[in-house]
């Protein structure tokens, strides 16, 4: 069997290229409010560069651990992430939500290690089973269970937005793995299900989801973060403003160097810049799924996958939202917005990706998969 030994040098270059962009667009996007409130125009960039900093680290070392000792620690690593999931909700709120464990100089988000915990759980769990995979009881114990805990404990956070990404994770890869469609629709109904419930009875959001549904009808009904958004997105012309010379950012568009970076970046750097973060994100999953296709197990076909999924999921969700199509939903841009847990574990996934490429062979392991 052939392999392919070199680490896929396309998926680094675009990785790199991402996190240039977002590290000089954090600082432009962040600058004039870190200055109001800190007293610091660098006062975000600096935590930014520490995180990117962690984030390399995690990615080299990852990239360099092979992937297969994942499945040692698969269930230590869940259990972790649950532990974590239970600990935050016994924090102070912030926003009106409880997401972070605040470990002084810097703040952990639980729900980013969930999601490549449950990546790596639910890889490890359709590769031992995959003779199996198709009976119901292979899936309720011990997947279901847990996958059904953590998504209550992040929706009681309150995180909508980050249990709706999942599912859809998690669907992909019982779809890829040959889980029953019964189950599939199951899986999907219970999650909207519950999303019907949050919003339309318990009132999660309600006023976004309404705001939304009005828009529809008449954009000038949309909520005023959608609003800006968009305006910031469409004043950006074909070339943009240049760099630090945007106005959404001087307190119009709310979260310009978080959830709605995409629109400053679409105003500073125009129609091409915006084209190109497209392009890279693309690349980037891209290159995840044809690394996934040519794996040498399931194990590493299933890996490959959750993570280019997670990051194909999430970056259209935050651009969708950026561009008025859905709803907010609070999801950071993958390697461009600011936060560092989610950069941390983003690149860590990365590192991961790029350990299984070095193992890669020439015959597709995906198709092979689908006919077991």
């Amino acid at each position: 069997m052939s392999r392919i030994r070199q680490m896929d040098k396309t998926l680094m270059v675009a990785v790199g290229a991402l996190l240039l962009l977002g590290t000089v667009m954090v600082y432009s996007a962040s600058a004039v409010f870190a200055e109001s409130r800190f007293g610091s125009d660098i006062f975000f960039f600096k935590r930014q560069l520490i995180w990117l900093g962690l984030g390399l680290i995690a990615m080299i070392i990852t990239s360099r651990i092979d992937y297969h000792q994942y499945q040692r620690i698969a269930w230590p690593l869940i259990v972790v992430s649950l532990v974590s999931l239970v600990a935050v909700l016994f924090t102070s709120e912030v926003s009106g939500a409880r997401r972070w464990l605040n470990f002084g100089w810097f703040k952990f988000q639980p729900s980013e290690l969930f999601k490549y915990a449950m990546i790596i759980f639910v890889a490890t769990m359709l590769s031992i089973k995959r003779e199996k995979i198709r009976m119901f009881k292979s899936l309720v114990f011990p997947a279901m269970p847990i996958i059904g805990a953590a998504f209550l404990l992040i929706l009681m956070q309150p995180n909508l937005g980050t249990v709706l990404v999942l599912a859809g994770v998690v669907v992909i890869l019982f779809f890829v793995g040959g889980v029953r469609k019964r189950i599939l629709f199951g899986f999907g109904g219970s999650i909207a299900t519950i999303a019907s419930i949050m919003v339309f009875v318990i009132g999660y959001k309600r006023a976004r989801v309404d705001s939304f549904l009005a828009a529809v009808g008449d954009p000038l009904k949309a909520s005023y973060q959608i609003k800006q958004s968009i305006l910031a997105i469409g004043s950006g012309g074909v070339l943009g403003k240049g760099l630090g010379r945007g106005s959404a950012k001087l307190f119009y568009l709310p979260a310009p160097h978080t959830d709605f970076i995409f629109a400053t970046i679409a105003e500073e750097g125009g129609f091409i810049i915006a084209t190109a973060v497209l392009v890279l994100l693309a690349l980037v999953v891209w290159r995840g799924i044809r690394i996934a296709i040519h794996s040498p197990d399931l194990l590493g076909l299933y890996m490959a996958l959750g993570i280019s999924s997670l990051i194909f999921i999430q970056s259209m969700t935050n651009l969708l939202v950026a561009t008025g199509m859905i709803p907010a939903t609070g999801l950071p841009l993958p390697f461009l917005s600011y936060g560092g847990s989610s950069l941390l574990f983003t690149l860590a996934g990365i590192g991961i990706l790029l350990n299984i490429s070095r193992q890669s062979v020439l015959t597709p392991q995906l198709f092979k998969s689908r006919a077991q």
